[in-house]
């Protein structure tokens, strides 16, 4: 009965190793850091994928250095390699998360190719957001709860630091326009919200290997991944 356990076992972890980015949906509850992520995007960074017409995401690999994260380090030293989502359709379904659906997944790697750190984002209304934290809440337990006013929007940040990982959701739920912002008139106002109208129902969930929160947290300064914090 071991035995037959372990064969079991050893298919479902082949069977998530060979799965590609963008061909099916890829289930983020069952992430493993052993993730071999090149293999996993490699379909995905055809750059006859930019096409609107394919029907398909395209992902570009890109290097990060010492001085992409504090500024100051070697432009030499590869710190790890993103791979970022670059043409997809809101409308898309690559990944799912405690049964919600995600648009689009990014992730990072060390610079021998180790799963550090994934993105994913997904557009979820309020009721549905409601109990997506609820459900997380009940596994999870409490989280960290960090709220920022950046420009005109209030963010929403909650961490759970789990044994092996590091779970983040993001979210930007309202328009602040009080305070200091308190003199903008309406069409000041309508231009802000019609700027942030492909964004303002937007989450963002991260999963972060425990080994490189240190490393990552508050250091990244492109796209989504400056919502590590």
């Amino acid at each position: 009965m071991k035995i037959v356990t372990i064969i079991i076992g050893l298919l479902f972890l082949n069977s998530c190793q060979s799965q590609e980015y963008d061909h099916g949906v890829f289930d983020l509850n069952k992430l493993t850091f052993n993730l071999n992520v090149d293999k996993f995007y490699s379909k995905s960074q055809d750059r006859k994928n930019i096409k609107f017409t394919s029907g398909k995401q395209y992902v570009e690999k890109d290097t990060i250095t010492e001085y992409d994260l504090d500024w100051s380090g070697s432009r030499e030293k590869i710190v790890g390699f993103q791979y970022n989502v670059k043409g997809y359709s809101p409308e898309d379904s690559v990944a799912v998360f405690k049964g919600i659906f995600f648009s689009r997944m990014a992730a990072m790697t060390d610079e021998n190719n180790s799963l550090m750190l994934v993105n994913a984002v997904c557009t979820i209304d309020n009721d549905h957001y409601g109990e997506f934290i609820k459900g997380l809440v009940k596994e999870y337990g409490r989280p960290e709860i960090n709220n920022e006013i950046r420009g005109f929007v209030k963010t929403k940040r909650l961490t759970w630091r789990l044994k092996d990982r590091v779970v983040k959701i993001v979210s930007e739920g309202e328009y602040d326009f009080d305070n200091e912002h308190s003199l903008l008139n309406e069409k000041d106002k309508e231009f802000i919200k019609d700027v942030h109208k492909s964004t303002i129902n937007e989450t963002l969930l991260f999963i972060c290997n425990s080994k490189y929160e240190k490393l990552l947290l508050e250091k990244l300064n492109s796209g989504n991944w400056s919502d590590f914090k």
